[in-house]
């Protein structure tokens, strides 16, 4: 049996907009109806270069690793927006979106920002007067991958001590079951398994995880022996946000901290 909390992490704002009401602001000021008409722009904006790295995957296989990377058809991100052209910036006219990430976008700004390495992800963030108006990523999915990666190798630690009279291994690419097989070789396909964030096949790591996308196995020792498991993954900042332990011949726990 394994019992599981959902812990009330940073919460992820897919959206992020400023209401702007008719008549006088708080510092006595009027609010420019303007500027409105503009936000709206730069979300539509932000949609229209999400579409965008979406065609891009659908046709590299993956999400743009910048504004300079293209297809194997040679096709760019900003080849793929609407007229094959750059959109223009709702403040100031000319055709200067998206760009890459700066450190104080100015407004109407869409900055295209690649997420990992390999083309793991993107996110796209549009900026009002002010604020941020938009914010469009995939790292829900990319860390719902990571949590999967964890779950799938407390199956084979479970797996791997069956065969192994109740002990797990204290090192997932050393220790091997009487039959000669490691954690690894348990795992799907005998291979290791996919970092969502690096597109590389390094997971798990033995140790706590602590770069994103990283899946770690650490054993616990009862009586000096191997007679459980901490299994940790990492999320984008390469904070932990999920951690399934299991000590003895209790219960497993899941902790889902995002």
């Amino acid at each position: 049996m394994t019992s599981t909390t959902i812990g009330h992490g940073h919460a992820r704002f897919l959206a992020l907009t400023a209401l702007l009401v008719a008549g006088a602001g708080c510092d006595g000021g009027a609010v420019n109806p303007r500027d409105d008409a503009r936000e709206r722009l730069v979300r539509d904006a932000c949609l229209t270069v999400e579409s965008a790295a979406s065609a891009f995957r659908a046709d590299a296989g993956r999400w743009p690793a910048g504004l300079a990377d293209t297809t194997a058809a040679g096709k760019s991100l900003v080849d793929l927006l609407p007229g094959g052209l750059p959109i223009e910036n709702a403040w100031t006219g000319e055709p200067t979106e998206p760009r890459p990430p700066e450190p104080d976008p100015p407004p109407g700004a869409v900055v295209y920002a690649p997420i990992g390495f390999g083309g793991a992800g993107y996110r796209v963030t549009g900026y009002g007067a002010d604020a941020v108006l938009l914010v469009l990523d995939n790292v829900a999915d990319l860390e719902e991958t990571t949590i999967a990666n964890c779950f799938a190798v407390q199956t084979t630690a479970e797996t791997w001590a069956a065969l192994s009279g109740g002990f797990y291994p204290s090192d997932v690419g050393v220790d091997v079951t009487p039959g000669g097989d490691t954690m690894i070789d348990l795992l799907d396909g005998g291979r290791l398994l996919v970092n969502p964030f690096t597109c590389a096949a390094t997971e798990p790591v033995d140790g706590a995880a602590a770069t994103p996308g990283a899946t770690g196995y650490l054993a616990i020792r009862v009586l000096a022996e191997p007679r459980g498991y901490t299994i940790t993954g990492a999320g984008e900042t390469g904070r932990i946000i999920v951690t399934i332990m299991k000590s003895g011949t209790g219960d497993s726990t899941v902790v889902i901290d995002r």
